[in-house]
C-alpha cells in the first residue's frame, strides 16, 4: 500500500512536470525549456525535453526513449537475478557451515555428553541461512520487482506524454491522455500488488 500510495505521488509529479514542459514548448520558447529542463528530477523526462529541444522527430523521440528504457530494465533485472541468486545459496551456505562445524565436532569429540552442546552450535549455521534468505533475500527481490514494474509503468507514461507534446497537442488533451494512462495503470498495478502478496505469502509457507 504504501509503494502504491509513493508511485502515485510520484506520478502526480511526473504529470506535472509534463504538463508544464508542454505549455513551455507550445510557446516555442526554447531558452525557458532549457531552463526548466536543468530543474526537472527525473532524468527520463530530462532526455525526452532534450529531444524536444534538438526538434527530434517522433520516430527517434520514442527510439531514444525506448533504448535508454529497455537499458534500465535489463539493470533492473541483472539487480532482481542477484538477490534471487543469494536468497537460493544462503540456505546451502548455511548448511556447508553446519556439515563443516559437525566434522569439526565428531573429530574433536572427546564425550558423549559434549554433543548437545555442540551439536547447537553447529545447527545455528543452517538457521542463519533459512532466516537470511527467508526473512531478508525474498522480501527485498519482492520489493526491487515491485518497484521496477512501478519504473517501467512510468517510463511508459513519459514517452506517451512526449510524444504528445511534440505532435503539439495542447495541454487538456495532454492531461486527459495521461490521466487516461493513469487510471489503466491503476487497475494493473492493483492486480499486481495481490498477486505480489499472494506470492510472498506463498514463500513464507
Amino acid at each position: 500500500m504504501g509503494q502504491t500510495l509513493h508511485c502515485t505521488g510520484n506520478r502526480e509529479e511526473l504529470a506535472r512536470d509534463i504538463l508544464e514542459v508542454a505549455r513551455i514548448y507550445r510557446r516555442s520558447d526554447i531558452r525557458e525549456l532549457e531552463n526548466r529542463m536543468k530543474t526537472l528530477k527525473d532524468d527520463f523526462l530530462k532526455l525526452g525535453v532534450s529531444l524536444l529541444i534538438n526538434h527530434q522527430s517522433n520516430e527517434d523521440i520514442r527510439n531514444a526513449m525506448e533504448r535508454e528504457m529497455v537499458i534500465r530494465i535489463m539493470n533492473d533485472n541483472f539487480s532482481q537475478n542477484v538477490l534471487k541468486t543469494v536468497a537460493r545459496l544462503t540456505p546451502s551456505f548455511g548448511l556447508a557451515g553446519t556439515v563443516i562445524s559437525l566434522i569439526k565436532m565428531f573429530k574433536g569429540m572427546q564425550a558423549i555428553d559434549q554433543i548437545a552442546p555442540l551439536m547447537a552450535v553447529a545447527m545455528m549455521s543452517t538457521f542463519y541461512g533459512v532466516i537470511i534468505s527467508n526473512l531478508f533475500m525474498l522480501p527485498l527481490c519482492a520489493k526491487l520487482k515491485e518497484r521496477a514494474i512501478l519504473s517501467e509503468s512510468l517510463m511508459h507514461f513519459t514517452i506517451e506524454g512526449v510524444e504528445a507534446i511534440n505532435n503539439m497537442e495542447h495541454p487538456l488533451r495532454i492531461e486527459e491522455r495521461i490521466t487516461g494512462y493513469s487510471n489503466t495503470w491503476d487497475m494493473c498495478l492493483s492486480g499486481m500488488s495481490s498477486t505480489l502478496a499472494a506470492t510472498k505469502s506463498a514463500n513464507r509457507v
